[in-house]
C-alpha cells in the first residue's frame, strides 16, 4: 500500500501538472475577475470603505491586495491565490477522507480531485471559488476532527467557515448544518448539553471573524443582513422564468424579501422549477466521467445505514446546499464546491469497480481497470484543458491597443475586460449602453469602445457626429468590438 506521503505527492504533482498546461491555454480575464481586481485596487489604495460598500465580500480582493507587491500585476495575483490554495486544498480534503474512511479512498479521491475539470479551470481563473472550497474543506477536515476529539476543534470549524463566508455568503451555510448535525448526532446519544456546547464553540469561532463584516453590513445598509448578493441571486434566478422582462438583475436592489412578495407566484415556480435542476446542474458541476463512479458509491451509500456512516454529515450538506440553490439561483458555478464534498463516494465507487474487475477477470483485471481508466480520462482532460477566455481575447486585444495608442485620451467603453487591459486614467466604462447615443453627442471623450450590439444603435448616425471607425477587433460567434475615433477639427 502506498504512504500516505506519496500519495499526496502524486496528486499534487498531478494538479500541478495539469493547471500549469492550462495556464499555457489562458487568455482573457472573466468579467467577475474585473471587479475582484477593482475592489483590491480600492483596498490597495486605501479606499476601505468603497471596497466594503461592494457586491462581493472582501477576503478574496484582500488577498489579491496583499499579493500584488510581491507579483506586480493584478492579473497575476488574482490568479495567485486561487492556483496556490486550489492545489493546497489537496491536504485538507485527504485527511478528512481518511478519517472517514481510509486511505485507500483517501488516495483515489485526491487523484480525482487533482483532474476534476471545472476545480482545474476556477484555479486559474481570477474568481474566487477555489478559495472558497480551500476553506470549506478546511472547515469539513476541523469538523471531523470535532467529532472526534471535542469542542477545540470546533471552534478552528468556525473560524475556517467564517473565511469561507467572507469568500462566498453560502459559507455560512457550513455552520447551520453543523449546528444541526451535533444536535442530532450528541442528543441522539443522551449529550444535548455536550451538543449544544459545541455548537456554540462552532458558533463562537465563526462570528469572531465574520461579526464585523455583518455588523458593518447592518451599518450601510440600516437592516441585518449576511451579503449583497442573495437579492440579486434571487433576481438573476427569478429572471430566468419571468416572460415579461419585469425582472432583471438590477431588481435585486429592492431587497430579497421585498422581491418574493410582490411576485409570490413567479418566485414560487422559480423554487419548484429550480428544485429539480439543482441535482442535475451539481451533477454537471462534477462532470459526466465522474458519474458512474458517483452512482456506485451512492448505491453503497444507501444501501447501509447510512444516517449513522461518518459520511452522513457530507450527505447532509450537499442536500442543504442543493434547496439553498433552488431558493436562490442555480448554477455551475455555486454547485462547484460541492464536488470535493462528493469525491469520497466517487472513489468508493472506483474501487469497487476496480476490485469487481480484478475478481471477475483475475489475470485480465488489470486490463479491465486500465480501460476504465483510459475512458475516463477521454472523458475528463479534453474539458479540464479547454482553453480559458480564449473567446474573449478580441476584448483583451483591444484594451492593450487603446493603452498603447491612446494613454493620454478620454476613453468610454462598455466593456469592463477593454478597461482593464487598456489601464488607462481617464477611460470610464459605461455601465448602460443606452447612454451611448448620448455621449456621441458630447465632447467629453476621444474614442468610444463599443460592442457589436450597442454599435448597432449608433451605425447610422456616428459618422454625421464626427466619429469614425479606428479599428474593428472581430471574436467568435458573430461578436465584436470597434473603436471608433473622435475627428477633431483640423484633423
Amino acid at each position: 500500500m502506498q504512504s500516505p506521503a506519496l500519495s499526496l505527492l502524486a496528486a499534487f504533482i498531478l494538479a500541478f501538472g495539469i493547471r500549469l498546461l492550462l495556464l499555457l491555454r489562458y487568455y482573457c480575464i472573466n468579467n467577475d475577475g474585473v471587479i475582484y481586481v477593482e475592489i483590491a485596487r480600492w483596498l490597495w489604495e486605501g479606499d476601505w470603505g468603497q471596497a466594503f460598500a461592494a457586491y462581493f465580500p472582501p477576503m478574496y480582493p484582500l488577498l489579491i491586495a496583499v499579493v500584488y507587491p510581491l507579483v506586480g500585476d493584478w492579473e497575476v495575483a488574482g490568479q495567485f491565490w486561487p492556483l496556490v490554495l486550489g492545489l493546497l486544498t489537496i491536504f485538507p480534503l485527504y485527511a478528512m477522507l481518511k478519517r472517514i474512511y481510509n486511505h485507500r479512498v483517501a488516495s483515489v479521491a485526491i487523484l480525482f480531485f487533482a483532474l476534476s475539470p471545472y476545480l482545474v479551470r476556477f484555479s486559474l481563473h481570477v474568481r474566487n471559488e477555489s478559495p472558497y472550497i480551500f476553506f470549506l474543506v478546511l472547515a469539513l477536515y476541523f469538523f471531523q476532527r470535532g467529532m472526534e476529539r471535542g469542542s477545540l476543534w470546533f471552534f478552528f470549524t468556525g473560524v475556517s467557515a467564517s473565511f469561507a463566508y467572507l469568500m462566498r455568503p453560502e459559507g455560512i451555510g457550513m455552520v447551520m448544518v453543523g449546528c444541526v448535525y451535533l444536535f442530532y448526532r450528541v442528543a441522539l446519544k443522551g449529550g444535548a448539553a455536550r451538543g449544544l456546547k459545541q455548537a456554540l464553540v462552532l458558533v463562537t469561532g465563526f462570528f469572531l471573524f465574520a461579526s464585523p463584516y455583518i455588523l458593518f453590513l447592518k451599518s450601510d445598509t440600516g437592516q441585518w443582513a449576511i451579503s449583497r448578493k442573495g437579492a440579486v441571486n434571487v433576481a438573476w434566478g427569478m429572471a430566468e422564468y419571468d416572460k415579461s422582462g419585469l425582472i432583471t438583475k438590477d431588481s435585486g436592489e429592492l431587497g430579497a424579501l421585498r422581491l418574493i412578495t410582490s411576485n409570490p407566484s413567479l418566485y414560487a415556480k422559480k423554487v419548484f422549477i429550480d428544485l429539480v435542476r439543482s441535482p442535475g446542474v451539481y451533477l454537471e458541476a462534477l462532470h459526466y466521467s465522474y458519474l458512474p463512479f458517483l452512482a456506485v458509491g451512492w448505491v453503497l451509500f444507501f444501501r447501509s445505514r447510512f444516517w449513522d456512516r461518518e459520511d452522513f454529515f457530507l450527505a447532509c450538506l450537499v442536500l442543504f446546499y442543493l434547496v439553498v440553490f433552488a431558493l436562490l439561483q442555480v448554477n455551475r458555478r455555486f454547485a462547484a464546491p460541492l464536488i470535493p464534498v462528493s469525491l469520497g463516494w466517487v472513489a468508493v465507487g472506483f474501487l469497487t469497480i476496480k476490485d469487481y474487475c480484478y475478481k471477475r477477470w483475475e489475470k485480465n483485471g488489470p486490463m479491465a481497470v486500465g480501460l476504465v481508466i483510459l475512458v475516463f480520462l477521454l472523458g475528463t482532460l479534453p474539458k479540464g484543458l479547454q482553453p480559458i477566455g480564449l473567446d474573449k481575447v478580441y476584448l483583451r486585444d483591444a484594451g492593450i491597443y487603446l493603452r498603447d495608442k491612446a494613454m493620454d485620451a478620454r476613453v468610454f467603453t462598455t466593456e469592463g475586460r477593454v478597461s482593464f487591459y487598456a489601464n488607462m486614467p481617464y477611460l470610464l466604462v459605461v455601465k448602460e449602453p443606452r447612454k451611448i447615443p448620448n455621449l456621441l453627442k458630447e465632447a467629453q471623450a476621444d474614442y468610444l469602445a463599443v460592442d457589436g450590439v450597442t454599435f448597432k444603435d449608433i451605425e447610422a448616425s456616428y459618422k454625421d457626429r464626427g466619429w469614425i471607425i479606428d479599428k474593428e477587433f472581430p471574436g467568435e460567434k458573430g461578436e465584436k468590438l470597434l473603436v471608433l475615433r473622435r475627428v477633431r477639427a483640423g484633423q
